[in-house]
This record gives structure tokens, sequence and C-alpha cells, in this order.
């Protein structure tokens, strides 16, 4: 909420622009390649959350699984690592699993005759 301080009467800001305290005038959200939004009423523009991707000005939405999301932006989880939806980091397989391709969302089982150099063969080879 902001102040009109010309009829001392609240204003809410409308969604996609932020009011700083004592301002006239709505102020238009930056657009920043989703690195900002403002939901109704703030009184400056947010950083868009930690998995979290910001599809608009106005709008949040969970990171997808198979990715990570930092300053709004989705980056691809790489090999060896998996990204649940809404995350803000990759995680890394545990012992015994893996992926063999990026933007997995979840760890496969490495075969028990299966060696990291087979594992090493057969990523080489999805890059192919």
């Amino acid at each position: 909420l902001s102040m009109d301080p010309r009829t001392s009467e609240q204003i809410v800001c409308p969604a996609g622009f932020y009011c700083p305290i004592h301002s006239t005038e709505p102020r238009e959200c930056p657009d920043s390649n989703g690195m900002y939004y403002c939901p109704e009423g703030s009184a400056s523009y947010t950083v868009c959350p930690l998995g979290m991707v910001c599809n608009s000005t106005t709008e949040t939405a969970p990171c997808p699984a198979g990715y990570y999301c930092r300053s709004g932006r989705a980056i691809e989880c790489p090999v060896r690592y998996y990204c649940k939806e809404g995350s803000s980091k990759p995680t890394i397989c545990p012992r015994g699993t893996t992926t063999t391709e990026k933007g997995s969302a979840e760890c496969v089982k490495v075969e028990d005759n299966e060696s990291g150099a087979d594992l090493e063969l057969r990523w080489n080879r999805k890059g192919e």
C-alpha cells in the first residue's frame, strides 16, 4: 500500500507495478528476463525467489522438474545430478545411482556389473 499525498488515500499498487512510499504514480516493474516480479500491492520490485521461475512481472511458478532456478531463470540439471520440481540447485545422485543425460528429475540405479568406464561410454554415446 502507498499513500496518495494529494488525497491522503491509500493506493493499492496494481500487479506488474510497484509503488514506493509517498509516490503518486505506480512505477512499472523492471523486466530483466524474469529476474524481478511485482505482485499486487508491491512497494518495491522483488527478486524472483530461488526455486521459482518468474513467467512475467506479475506471476511466479515452481521451477519445472529437470531444471533448477536462480534469479528467475531455469537452468537444465547437469548429468549425474537430478532436479525435482521447485529446485533451486541440482542434487547429486546418491551412491549407486546416476543420470545419463541432462535435465533429469530422478536418478537411475547403476547396474552391479557396470563400471564407471561403461557409464562414461554410455554418456559419450548419447552425445553422438
